[in-house]
């Protein structure tokens, strides 16, 4: 059973791929078992990666060398290109293959301590031969180690040689692996995934819908919990109405979809039919899914529905994620015959002996492109490039579900607050947790047992969902609204147009890497006290286009801190925001610091133009009110980089430094935030000034030589209204040069 490697390839250090046994897994607990590859982090094994050279070398070879056919199959199966038309076979890129790659880590759960141990998977890189620190294409976690025979092996295998190693995915789903995953879950993870008691408490419903599987209809629950009732939520794709062609729950249709074996004669989209399978083969009778159970002409349905998110997936015992496919008719891969057709490659590396079963490399079930074109990121499954997990709508979805059946286009996938599993491995270990190297879209679920991490989770969720698609901008609030839900729900915080209260000021100094321009579209649905749709306010990241950073953790308040008190008006009072988190009389605000307050006798005196009349056209607590400073600066127009140049390289883009800010003389005063296209085309002013207000400090006290950074708001006035236009770092030296001026800001 030898295998046959080229020179190159028999450099790789196959052991550094082992994965633990069992026998192995109670000595590594027990501290008896150090120095192996699979040990703890400060186990460092020594371990390089290994040059195989050209594509063109490892094509030509792959005909005597199993690795590098192995190697060929991977690169051409997820995509010979790092940029677009841009071939990885070329004479000035070459490959390492690297056997350190970091998959993941296994924690130990029975006990109070910190054994744990890296899980490694080969990984691939290209390089410009100019460049050999920088990878260009990155082909992640493409082989695991699995035990010889694997590939052939019965599908499952009750008590596996090795753990957390690859085995067979069959082409059609095993479903006692998934009631298997589900009972772990359900039996063995306790409290970490079950209801908290704040959700227990709001787990109430004037009324729910969901669809009856054996009855094949819709059915009305009028107040209940959410809890009386067992069933499954789905996730997914609606796509285009021209090819997806979906049934909808409409005023016209309810009746006729209520009535037993409604669903009989109706064809349902293939998702959501096979959502319905996969539930009644469970065990479980009823679907929740937001085509059938909203009812979608109806803006008061929608409205309490889309204020209930957060208690529907969170409520629901499962969550079925259909991550394959654009739209409702892709249907749950595995469930049919036809719809998985990849067959996984082994080959052995280390040949079985008297004293060794010996080791085999299997391919994994990934298969799209890993490159850097445009802000590619480097992540791990096919899930975090699905259409799935670029909508906006889903984010919330999945962050809420408890327990999550992943069905991607080759295999499914497991995540709940305990444990992740797959089809292509054996993860199902007791008394473990696996955890990914990086955070995944099936990893950004909302996790209540551990408030320490509660800012982190905000700032990664934010940046996850302004990453993403939304088809109708102005659902950018509903499609967020689940998430802030289950926050507050969990929390003494409260949120106001997606910025923490107790942390607004701080919040308020968000910005962007990559760009980002206005969003003018007003809300799907009427909302505020004005019972109408609004435009999101510009203070807030949900008034953008872009993927925004707010980040209001603890470790930032060690170096930077707000400037200003912001106050909101609410049915007539000034308020300060901060007070809003508060259970007490709003109008009883304690500490106020005379010198930052904002009140009437202050609008009246400084604003004379914002009457209560025109004050009363905004909704509440839409308008922001605060003490400031005020300076001007040039924007140098020629510092700004425009990413839609055909000729434009984006990684060069990415590179590039920010926009720069002069003074009125001309000199580096700092520079503002990269923006979108769309941005510069609606501010084409030519070199005049911009202004400025403070919104906060940075400074670093144990570095002085570190000078400090005004963190400045660029705004622009609009009939006597302040709106936010950009961020900006200045540095304090420049911005005292501007001779800047005390003034009163209402900011919408």
């Amino acid at each position: 059973m030898s295998t046959s490697f080229c020179e190159h390839c028999s450099k790789i250090c196959f052991p550094a791929l082992r994965t633990p046994s069992i026998s192995e897994i109670e000595d590594l607990l027990s501290g008896k078992l150090t120095g192996t590859t699979f040990a703890s982090p400060g186990d460092k094994v020594p371990l390089t990666k290994v040059l195989l050279g050209t594509f063109q070398r490892i094509r030509r070879d792959s005909s005597t060398c199993a690795l590098c056919s192995l190697f060929c199959h991977v690169i051409e199966r997820q995509g010979a290109v790092y940029q677009t038309n841009v071939s990885l076979d070329d004479e000035n890129i070459v490959f390492r293959a690297d056997p350190d790659s970091r998959y993941g880590n296994v924690s130990d759960l029975s006990k109070n301590n910190s054994a744990n141990w890296h899980i490694r998977r080969m990984s691939l890189y290209g390089y410009n031969t100019s460049n050999l620190d920088n990878p260009i294409a990155r082909f992640n976690s493409i082989l695991q180690a699995c035990p010889v025979g694997a590939v052939s092996a019965t599908p499952r295998i009750e008590k596996p040689r090795i753990l957390f190693g690859g085995r067979k995915r069959p082409l059609l789903v095993d479903l006692k692996l998934l009631q298997e995953w589900l009972n772990l879950c359900e039996h063995g993870h306790g409290s970490d995934c079950s209801l908290t008691e704040t959700q227990l408490q709001n787990s109430r419903l004037t009324y729910i819908r969901l669809i009856d599987v054996k009855e094949r209809c819709i059915k009305r629950f009028s107040n209940v919990s959410s809890q009386d009732i067992k069933y499954a939520a789905l996730s997914y794709c609606w796509g285009s109405a021209q090819v997806s062609k979906p049934v909808t729950l409409v005023k016209a249709n309810i009746e006729k979809l209520q009535q037993l074996g409604a669903f009989v004669e109706i064809r349902l989209p293939q998702t959501i039919e096979d959502a319905l399978e996969l539930a009644s083969m469970l065990g479980l009778q009823y679907v929740w899914v937001d085509a059938l159970c909203i009812i979608q002409d109806d803006a008061i349905d929608q409205s309490y529905q889309i204020g209930k998110m957060a208690t529907i997936y969170s409520s629901a015992y499962l969550t079925i994620v259909a991550a394959s496919g654009e739209h409702s008719n892709a249907g749950l891969p595995g469930l049919g015959p036809g719809t998985r057709n990849y067959i996984q490659r082994e080959i052995v590396v280390i040949p079985p002996s008297e004293h060794d079963p010996g080791l085999s490399l299997m391919t994994t079930m990934k298969s799209h492109p890993k490159h850097w074109d445009q802000f590619q990121r480097a992540e791990y499954e096919d899930i975090d490039y699905s259409t799935w997990n670029s909508r906006a709508w889903t984010m919330q979805e999945r962050s809420l579900s408890r327990r999550n059946l992943i069905f991607t286009q080759e295999q499914v996938l497991w995540s709940c607050n305990k444990a992740y599993f797959c089809e292509e491995s054996s993860f199902e270990v007791p008394n473990t947790r696996f955890r990914h190297s990086g955070r995944n879209a099936h990893s950004i679920g909302l996790d209540f047992s551990d408030q320490t991490s509660f800012w982190g989770q905000y700032q990664a969720l934010v940046e996850n969902y302004t990453k993403r698609d939304i088809k109708f901008k102005g659902d950018v609030y509903d499609a967020f609204s689940a998430v802030i839900q289950g926050l507050e729900s969990n929390s003494n915080e409260r949120f106001l147009w997606g910025l923490p209260c107790s942390r607004f000021e701080l919040a308020m100094s968000w910005d962007t890497l990559h760009g980002q321009y206005r969003r003018f579209a007003l809300s799907k649905l009427p909302m505020t006290n004005l019972k109408r749709n609004v435009v999101m306010p510009s203070w807030s990241w949900m008034g953008w286009i872009g993927i925004s950073r707010c980040w209001v953790a603890d470790e930032r308040l060690e170096s930077e801190r707000p400037e200003i008190v912001c106050y909101a008006r609410r049915e007539t009072q000034l308020v300060s925001v901060e007070a809003l988190t508060r259970d007490t009389d709003i109008s009883a605000s304690a500490d106020i610091d005379p010198s930052t307050s904002v009140s009437q006798v202050d609008l009246n005196e400084n604003l004379p133009h914002l009457t209560n009349t025109k004050l009363d056209t905004f909704p509440d607590e839409y308008m922001i009110f605060f003490w400031t400073y005020s300076a001007f600066f040039t924007i140098d127009q020629s510092s700004i980089s425009n990413p839609q140049d055909a000729s434009y390289d984006f990684g060069k883009y990415a590179d590039d430094p920010n926009p720069i800010l002069r003074n009125q003389f001309g000199e580096v005063a700092g520079s503002v935030c990269k923006m979108a296209p769309e941005h510069w085309d609606l501010h084409k002013e030519k070199n005049d000034s911009k202004e400025f207000i403070v919104v906060g400090r940075r400074s670093i006290p144990e570095i002085p030589d570190i000078p400090a950074v005004v963190l400045a708001m660029q705004i622009e006035w609009i009939d006597g209204v302040a709106y936010r236009v950009n961020m900006a770092e200045i540095q304090e030296e420049a911005w005292l040069k501007a001779s800047p001026k005390r003034k009163l800001v209402a900011l919408a």
